[in-house]
């Protein structure tokens, strides 16, 4: 996690990648108070070789130069390992 500061105040904001089940990744970044409360040990277990099921909602995919990338707001959520029959697919790969 980085640590930023602006003119008015600090901020915090950490960049992850996924890897994506079409041999593809997308890198996004977390800001803030998402940045400050997010963390990959509490989702990952190392001795544990399953995938990590992500899905996220209220993010717009969008584009800087050349590279897809996510974009989301104070709305935006994730759901890991959700269990809803559309992630069964991931589940098993």
């Amino acid at each position: 996690m980085q640590r930023m500061s602006s003119r008015h105040e600090d901020y915090y904001l950490k960049s992850l990648e996924l890897s994506l089940a079409s041999d593809m990744s997308l890198k996004f970044t977390l800001w803030g108070n998402q940045a400050s409360n997010f963390s990959i040990c509490d989702i990952y277990n190392q001795s544990n070789n399953q995938p990590i099921v992500i899905l996220l909602v209220g993010f717009l995919a969008k584009q800087f130069k050349g590279q897809p990338y996510l974009s989301g707001t104070t709305t935006s959520l994730w759901y890991f390992n959700p269990g809803i029959p559309e992630a069964q697919t991931y589940y098993n790969t």
